[in-house]
Parts: C-alpha cells; structure tokens; sequence
C-alpha cells in the first residue's frame, strides 16, 4: 500500500498583508468605494428575496444606501431592526432616515424578552450556540437570504480604539497630530477617553513625562477612568504599540471570530444565508492595507468608509458618532423579572458545586436597591444555566 504524506497549510493569513503608506486619503477613499460597491454587487446575487439587517448605524447603513444608490433600477429589499419601546437601546430615529432615504420596506421587530423564559428561546439558543450567550439576540426573521455588517468594526477601527491609536502617536513622535486627535476626540465622543489613554501611559510608565497617580487629576476624571478599565487590562495584556496590531488580534482572535459563530449559528437556526459583504476578502486586504491614519481621523473613526460614501449616505447616519448596533436590553428584562431572575442565579450557583460565586446574590439584590449598577454577569450566569442544562454538563 502506498504511503501518503501530508503537509498542513494555512491558505490566508491576514498578517501577511503589507501596509500601504504611499497611497493618499482620496485614492484610498475611492478604491474603498469600488472593491466596497463590487463586494455587496456579488452578493445580491439571488433567486429568491433578499433583505439586509439595519440598525440605523454606518455599517448596515453603508451596505443598503450603496445597493439603492447603484442598483436602483432593479434591486427591491426588506431591512430587518430590532426596535425597543426604551428610548435607551432604540435607534428607529437613524432607522427612519435610511429607510426613508432608500425607500425600502422597512419591517421593524419588538422583541419580547420575556420569551427568553417563558418560551425556552434562551435553551434553544444556547443549544445550537454549543456555548453560552452574553446578551439576548433578537429571533425573527422570514427573508430566506440576509446581508449583514459584520467586520467592518474590527478593520476599520468602529470600537474607537483611541488610547491605542493615541500612544502610538506618542511613541512616533506625532504631537502636534497627537493634540488634534485628543481635541476632536473629545469633541466627538467623551472626555473620558483621553484619561484612559493617559491612565495607560501611566500604567505602563510609557509617557515622556511622569504624572503622579495621588492629586493630579480631578477626582471625576478618575471617576470616568474607571469606564476604561476593561479596555487598559485588555490592552496591557497585549501590549499593542498599534491601532493595526489590535485589529489584528480582534480579527483572528478575538472579536470577529466570536461574531462569526454566532452569525453563523442563528442565521442557519433559521434557515437563513447571511452574507457579509465587509469580508470580502478582497476588501479586506485592502482595508488592513491601510494606514491607521485612514481609519481614525480628526476624532472620528472609519474615516475612509465616512468619505467614500459621502454620495450615499443621508448626513445624519454619515456623521453619526454614536454606536449601539443591534442592542438587545437585557438590563430592563432583568429589572422586570426580578423574581425568576433570582431564582435562576440561585439555581445556577446550587448546581455550580463552587464554580460559581454566591455573593453574586449579594450584587444583585444590590443592583435592585439601586446601590450598585447592572452587570451583565447576572445574564451571562443565567445563559451558563441553561447551557449546562441543555448539555446536561455536570459541575
């Protein structure tokens, strides 16, 4: 018998893609709106009806202006939102203006997160998961083909990674774009941002200068510093020097991964094809391309995407600096179930045998009392329960 031998090898790696520093804003911009006009093209490819989720924000904004504006003639479609009663987690008002900018039909969904119990949609979730979920997802769905904005957030800076893109800029020497930068973030977005960046800096002592932790800054700066603190332990752990380094890791490792079994997972629950034209693949290399001042400009983050469909999109949705994409309100579902939600922690953490830690009760009934805020570990222990139920995982 003959003897075969084999070799294992990774066909694409993003990493290999070389960074392109002699193309200009306006070239880059009009290449972006080419391969990004070419990408969604391909995938209105279809013989049966198709639709696009739409959550008011750039991405899903970006695809169906872009498909309206170059196949008007004839391409129709049906944008799916999730919409909420709590003017917190809605965004019918930036939904409203794309829909009506496209004149598509608009199909707007309530969900009822109480289903999640009542109605076992948590159990079946997590089932076909094959994990735990941290927040509620939104359920129906009838268009048989669906296009979505997945990873345009992780190629092109959408999760506003400033201190990040700031320290590189001090490590290269850039102040005066350093001091743009800080001045339109903060116009921007929060003011907190900035004293993140610099409660990096000081962590890792990575300033040219030495600040002291005791009395320098204001005490509601430090107040709105805290905010950061997942993002400083995420990025001290990888000790990023880039905003292309961290886009890197969120694109094999971390973000895009995790977005992609669960788009994959619920979309094929329903017997849905979801199609992603921001993973084209060769937009992709193209946006890795890019240098990072192409991504964060003047404060603002997907700067290239923002001017290459300039001609697109309404002004509202194009200057829009604001994120929640499809928010699902787990908070309020919480606070409205009270009682079951306290069952189930304590169920969770009787059946956990010491995995899980008993003064969570303690948290939450002082969430309830209003002298803690909300954290999303009480929905992620109840989303472990059941997966542990539906697995029959033994602790």
């Amino acid at each position: 018998m003959d003897q075969y031998s084999y070799k294992i090898v990774k066909y694409y790696d993003q990493s290999l893609v070389n960074s392109n520093s002699k193309i200009s804003f306006d070239e880059a911009s009009n290449e972006f709106l080419k391969l990004f006009t070419r990408a969604v093209s391909l995938r209105l490819r279809s013989d049966v009806k198709i639709g696009s989720c739409l959550s008011g924000g750039l991405d899903s904004s970006s695809i169906i202006t872009v498909a309206k504006g170059v196949f008007s003639n004839n391409f129709t479609a049906n944008t799916i939102s999730s919409c909420y009663h709590d003017s917190k987690f809605d965004e019918q008002e930036y939904i409203d203006v794309v829909t009506k900018h496209t004149g598509y039909n608009a199909i707007k969904i309530f969900p009822d997160l109480n289903d999640l119990l009542e109605k076992n949609v948590l159990e079946l979730i997590n089932y076909h998961q094959d994990q735990p979920i941290p927040g509620a997802t939104a359920k129906k769905n009838k268009l048989i083909v669906m296009l979505d904005g997945q990873g345009a957030d992780e190629f092109l800076a959408g999760y506003i990674p400033f201190p990040i893109y700031n320290y590189s800029l001090i490590r290269n020497k850039r102040f005066i774009k350093l001091c743009k930068e800080l001045y339109f973030q903060n116009i921007n977005h929060f003011k907190w941002f900035q004293f993140i960046y610099y409660n990096i800096c000081l962590v890792k002592n990575r300033l040219l200068f030495q600040l002291s932790n005791k009395n320098v800054l204001p005490h509601w700066i430090n107040e709105h510093a805290i905010n950061g603190i997942d993002f400083l332990k995420h990025v001290n752990q990888h000790k990023f020097a880039s905003y292309r380094e961290l886009s890197l890791h969120e694109i094999q490792y971390s973000s895009l991964p995790y977005q992609l079994h669960s788009e994959d997972r619920n979309s094929m629950l329903h017997s849905v094809e979801s199609r992603l034209p921001f993973l084209d693949f060769e937009l992709t290399d193209f946006m890795f391309s890019l240098p990072d001042d192409f991504k964060i400009k003047d404060g603002t983050t997907k700067a290239v995407l923002r001017q290459a469909l300039k001609e697109y999109l309404p002004e509202k949705i194009r200057r829009r600096h604001s994120k929640l994409g499809f928010a699902a309100p787990d908070m309020p579902f919480i606070r409205e179930n009270k009682k079951k939600v306290r069952l189930l922690l304590d169920n969770a953490i009787e059946s956990s045998n010491g995995l899980l830690n008993p003064t969570l009760l303690e948290d939450f009934d002082k969430m309830n009392k209003g002298s803690i805020k909300y954290d999303q570990a009480f929905f992620r222990v109840i989303s472990f329960y059941f997966w542990s139920k539906v697995f029959n995982v033994s602790m």
